[in-house]
C-alpha cells in the first residue's frame, strides 16, 4: 500500500487510520473464505512472486475503479491543480 500511495497520491491514501481499518477489513473478509479459496489466494500470489511480483493490489484496484480504466487515471482525475 505504501507503495501505491506514493505513486497514486490522490487516488490511495495513506494515513494510519485508513492503514488500520484496510488491515481489519483484510482481515475480516479472509475469515469469510474457504481454505480452499486461501490456498488459491496463496498460489496466486506464489505466483506472481515467482514471475517477477507484479503487484497484485494494483490488479485489483483497476478491476474495480467504476468508470475508471486504471488506477492512474483516477488518480489524475483527482489531482486539484
Amino acid at each position: 500500500m505504501n507503495e501505491l500511495a506514493f505513486k497514486y497520491p490522490h487516488a490511495v491514501k495513506r494515513e494510519r487510520a485508513n492503514a488500520e481499518l484496510f488491515r481489519k477489513y483484510a482481515l475480516c473478509e479472509l475469515q469469510t473464505w474457504s481454505p480452499a479459496a486461501v490456498n488459491s489466494y496463496f498460489e496466486d500470489i506464489k505466483k506472481a512472486m515467482e514471475e517477477g511480483y507484479k503487484p497484485l493490489v494494483i490488479d485489483g484496484f483497476n478491476k474495480i475503479l467504476n468508470g475508471y480504466t486504471t488506477l492512474k487515471e483516477l488518480n489524475s482525475k483527482l489531482v486539484i491543480y
